[in-house]
């Protein structure tokens, strides 16, 4: 992990950190005029070819996906090729498909995406009670925490595109198992549990806030050192915590490529087989 400001812009050696010879950028038509030419400088040595996408949610689709899989292909991508997403949480989500390609399933790369997250996200919080990040007042401060959050960003991209495709996965293996499709119910409950856990969410932070003393309406100034730190372990530490929990439910996720082939093979007989007994 290497945080810093205008790491690009002063050409920081990023191919240090790259093991195959082979890139691909993939960014967006807003982000790329400003960066692509920078971060291609701080990649010597390496064959860089890149990508630049339409910008905004409503290219979020599979076609533009497969356009990243169709230039990987193109350029002969092996599994040492560095994909680098240069842009937020559209880019990742976008990457999403590439990354399972590279990392074998879609559990891991939801995994990934998650830890990828939380850690992100929590990261200047975390320097912070550390002791090793910037001071209030200094000029740093902000970049490094927007900086944080666009990155952390990617992350989210990757688990929130990843979770709907694992739903649609395990409806293919309900009608394996028992001759139906039940979309409906596994969405409907992928909804109910996304808004109970939101509800739950709210009543945690409440609980956290009167567990580290923050009382209502405090001047922000006014607060104790005491309750801040109380406040930045809920945010810092405990979210890192936290995450252990969903990655240990999704441990037990076992449908990859091979067996999801297998699920539709199974289906396509199992519909034949009762078409002809019709």
């Amino acid at each position: 992990i290497i945080i810093g400001a205008g790491l690009i812009g002063r050409r920081f050696n990023l191919a240090d950190y790259i093991g195959g010879e082979d890139c691909l950028v993939v960014s967006n038509e807003t982000v790329a005029p400003l960066y692509l030419d920078s971060l291609k400088a701080c990649l010597p040595g390496k064959r860089v070819g890149d990508l630049s996408l339409a910008d905004g949610e409503a290219f979020k689709t599979v076609e533009t996906a497969e356009s990243i899989l169709d230039t990987l292909v193109e350029a002969r991508a092996g599994r040492d090729t560095t994909v680098i997403a240069l842009g937020g949480g559209v880019v990742g989500a976008l990457i999403a498909s590439p990354l399972v390609a590279r990392l074998g399933s879609k559990r891991n790369a939801k995994i990934l995406g998650m830890a990828w997250f939380a850690v992100f996200g929590s990261l200047m919080v975390n320097l912070r009670l550390l002791g090793v990040a910037p001071e209030n007042g200094t000029f740093w401060l902000l970049p490094l925490l927007n900086l944080g959050s666009f990155v952390g960003g990617w992350g989210m991209g990757v688990t929130a595109t990843l979770g709907s495709a694992m739903v649609a996965d395990v409806t293919d293996e309900h009608e394996r198992a028992y001759g139906t499709r039940q979309e409906g119910i596994y969405y409907s409950a992928i909804s109910f549990v996304a808004k109970a856990t939101s509800g739950f969410g709210t009543l945690l932070a409440g609980a956290a806030i009167d567990l580290v003393g923050l009382e209502p309406n405090a001047d922000p100034g006014a607060v104790p050192a005491s309750v801040i730190d109380g406040l930045g372990f809920v945010y810092g530490p405990f979210v890192l915590l936290l995450i252990l929990l969903p990655i240990a439910l999704l441990w037990g996720y076992d449908i990859d490529r091979e067996r999801h082939d297998e699920i539709r093979r199974e289906i396509a007989t199992a519909s034949a087989d009762l078409a002809a007994d019709e």
